[in-house]
């Protein structure tokens, strides 16, 4: 008896499932979306962190100008 669940479950289960889980799997990739150029670029732009760093920095560097300024500027 335990033999014949284990060879029904090797045999028929295992497979079938196998085959609807890879078949859910290659569904998957092959969904694709339609964006615009403008849209895949502005979409790079948004998520490239060096940029999103080098604009940090950009604010860093003006606020320290600034405090520069204002010090520099009090003592005349």
């Amino acid at each position: 008896m335990f033999n014949i669940k284990r060879k029904f479950l090797s045999t028929f289960l295992l497979p079938g499932f196998l085959i609807l889980l890879f078949t859910n799997v290659l569904n998957a990739q092959t969904a694709t979306v339609s964006i615009s150029m403008e849209e895949a670029i502005d979409t790079a732009l948004a998520n490239n962190r060096e940029i999103s760093l080098a604009q940090l920095d950009e604010k860093i560097a003006a606020a320290r100008l600034k405090e520069t300024n204002a010090i520099f500027s009090s003592t005349g």
